[in-house]
């Protein structure tokens, strides 16, 4: 399959569909390690909760969203156009009015064998504005993913950042170099509902 120049980067990767390649399980994520913040002094690290470091910023929150058919609907004119609606993050859009909410236990929910998953493929984008403080500069800037269930891309500033695909466990991207200060940031998650890692993934995660 050739790639459309239309759809998203990261979304096919030498013309095959990033979704549907066992071989490639992330892309530009960070090593994991044990979730940490950092803080100026060892005793505001033993005391503070994380949200009071001043290195700290959580994007929790509304985030505007669109549901679209399958992963070739991320495109640039999906992106342009305006039919945009709030969704709370975190949150599962199945419950927040957008598709069905599903509960498999043993049996797959789609037929197709693998690597390959159902065309239509129910692919979230989730976007949101962010600014970094001026008082940040020189400073590393990582973007941290608490869990996402499904194939997720992740895009600063109309450039690629990464994929990953360890869906409940936590997914960093250091972004230092994509980022703006004093200014809007532009932050996109497009997540693909199945893809290859659908089919190591029971309804608890990990057979």
């Amino acid at each position: 399959m050739s790639e459309d120049a239309s759809v998203l980067p990261l979304l096919f990767l030498g013309g095959v569909k990033s979704w549907e390649n066992p071989q490639l399980t992330g892309l530009n994520k960070l090593p994991p390690h044990a979730t940490f913040t950092p803080y100026p002094t060892a005793a505001d690290a033993l005391m503070l909760p994380r949200q009071q470091s001043p290195w700290f910023m959580s994007l929790d929150g509304q985030w505007q969203f669109k549901l679209v058919p399958r992963p070739e609907a991320a495109t640039w004119d999906a992106l342009a156009a305006e039919d945009w609606s709030p969704i709370s993050v975190p949150g599962n859009w199945t419950m927040q009015g957008y598709g069905s909410p599903h509960y498999t236990n043993v049996v797959m929910p789609f037929p197709d064998e693998p690597p390959r998953v159902p065309a239509q493929n129910p692919t979230g984008i989730y976007r949101r504005e962010f600014t970094v403080p001026d008082g940040w500069q020189g400073r590393r800037l990582v973007l941290h993913f608490g869990g996402c269930e499904g194939a997720l891309f992740v895009y600063v500033n109309g450039q690629p950042v990464g994929i990953s695909k360890d869906a409940r466990t936590p997914a960093e991207f250091d972004i230092t170099g994509l980022v703006r200060f004093g200014t809007a940031n532009d932050l996109i998650a497009v997540v693909a509902q199945w893809s290859d890692a659908s089919f190591i993934e029971d309804q608890d995660h990990w057979w």
